[in-house]
């Protein structure tokens, strides 16, 4: 009995220590975020994510509002940062942050005066259009005030929108805080808007029957690392 319960321990001590020495299984995580995150905070996120999970295969997918929300629902994604402009029994969802907007043209566009809304219905409106939950917000906006359409340029690219702004194509609604830069140098100019259009408020968004304490953690390591307030941050 003796000799048959040494070995069986010292066949359980070798069975720990090889345990012990197994890495972490790899973690593949389908983070989906919308362009303004991924111009923003994404290398920030996407730094405290790889801390938290050494092995990590990380697939951040830029797409627009809608698309994002429908590739939760299909399972395609496990949490997705989009604004917090939808209700859907389905989603769960936590504030991450929010984002400071303003319309802006090319300096002297419109002369530097006080506007409604509509005087920028009456200018060109670069927009995302009717894909991006933010495109529907100004929509809304403008038919509170009994205007039904307005000349739009419709965009699925940030970026193309702020360069389109900056030649003087027209007005857009952008976040104002990242592209301070863009207005100290002079290449935008805030416009004075009597009646704002709501700030948006942007949220970690996961499946509700998809709870998990690896959903916990990349939604807290996005609220830690949302930061709209400069364009192009360097990881951390």
């Amino acid at each position: 009995m003796f000799v048959i319960a040494k070995d069986l321990l010292e066949r359980r001590e070798a069975a720990l220590e090889k345990f012990a020495q197994v890495e972490q299984p790899e973690q593949h995580l389908r983070i989906g975020v919308t362009e303004l995150v991924a111009m923003t905070w994404l290398p920030r996120f996407v730094t405290a994510v790889e801390t938290q999970f050494s092995r990590t295969l990380f697939e951040p997918d830029v797409d627009d509002s809608f698309s994002l929300r429908n590739k939760l629902l299909h399972d395609q994604l496990d949490i997705a940062i989009l604004p917090d402009l939808f209700e859907d029994s389905r989603i769960a969802k936590k504030t991450v942050g929010k984002v400071h907007n303003a319309w802006m043209s090319k300096p002297g566009l419109l002369g530097g005066k006080s506007l409604n809304v509509h005087d920028i219905a009456a200018q060109r409106v670069s927009t995302q259009g009717g894909r991006s939950v933010t495109g529907l917000l100004y929509e809304e906006w403008f038919c509170a005030a009994g205007i039904n359409s307005a000349n739009h340029i419709v965009s699925n690219s940030l970026v193309a929108i702020i360069g389109m702004t900056v030649s003087g194509l027209g007005v857009a609604h952008l976040p104002k805080e990242c592209l301070q830069p863009m207005i100290n140098l002079g290449m935008l100019e805030p416009l004075q808007v009597s009646t704002p259009v709501p700030d948006v408020s942007f949220a970690a968004a996961h499946k509700a029957d998809r709870h998990s304490t690896v959903i916990d953690m990349l939604v807290e390591a996005a609220q830690a690392s949302c930061d709209f307030a400069q364009a192009f941050q360097a990881s951390e």
